[in-house]
């Protein structure tokens, strides 16, 4: 699995994440849409952690860099 989600893209679905988790844990939200925020949630906070989207992946879009990508490896 190859990363497909650049640093602005992850901070976006970090900071979105605890934004929905503190809504669903506050029972902020009324009846089943405070699950609703508590799925999103996770799934965002899952999508920054590891830095990949499988809705990314499926229609092949990614916004992380090239030199993201070749971090580490040095071309002569």
């Amino acid at each position: 699995m190859k990363q497909n989600l650049g640093i602005a893209d992850r901070l976006i679905r970090l900071i979105t994440g605890v934004v929905l988790f503190n809504l669903s844990v506050r029972d902020i939200m009324p009846g089943s849409d405070n699950m609703i925020c508590w799925v999103f949630a996770t799934l965002l906070l899952l999508n920054a952690a590891l830095g990949f989207s499988l809705v990314y992946a499926f229609f092949g879009v990614g916004t992380i860099s090239a030199k993201t990508k070749t971090y580490g490896n040095v071309s002569k």
